[in-house]
């Protein structure tokens, strides 16, 4: 609900931004926060109301994006292949009225990369000692540093 009511509200002020600017389009799509797990994917969308004139850019920590064949654009959105710890950052999407000049940014979308480095190490945390018959159930437990 939360989340619903702060996606409302930024659609009202970003179209009364543009109102009052005599540019009439909102963002009818608009990137939203999440974890990703190393080498999975993540499509991160955005979209305007009126399309006609406007182009959509993406920015990583407020620098424009490099596409690559592993982060690429579906139709206006951000499609990342295989996540790497690199991807991690604020995500926003600028839509620029090409005729008026006018732009719009969304409301930016934090992405955290899920993803264990090669010099981290599992510690077996449960059970401390123990002996295990063939046929008994066990349930392991570990915690993973670095």
């Amino acid at each position: 609900a939360m989340m619903l009511l702060r996606a409302l509200i930024a659609v009202c002020l970003l179209a009364g931004s543009a109102h009052g600017s005599g540019d009439s389009f909102y963002f009818s799509a608009w990137p939203e926060s999440g974890r990703v797990v190393a080498d999975e994917a993540v499509e991160l969308r955005c979209a305007v109301s009126d399309p006609t004139s406007i182009t959509l850019t993406w920015h990583l920590d407020q620098r424009a994006l490099t596409y690559m064949p592993r982060r690429h654009l579906r139709g206006s959105d951000l499609v990342i292949e295989r996540a790497v710890p690199e991807d991690a950052g604020e995500y926003t999407c600028i839509a620029h009225n090409t005729t008026s000049g006018f732009a719009l940014t969304s409301l930016p979308a934090t992405i955290t990369i899920l993803w264990v480095g090669e010099a981290s190490r599992a510690v077996v945390t449960e059970p401390r000692n123990g002996e295990v018959r063939p046929g008994d159930a066990l349930n392991l437990r570990c915690r993973v540093d670095g």
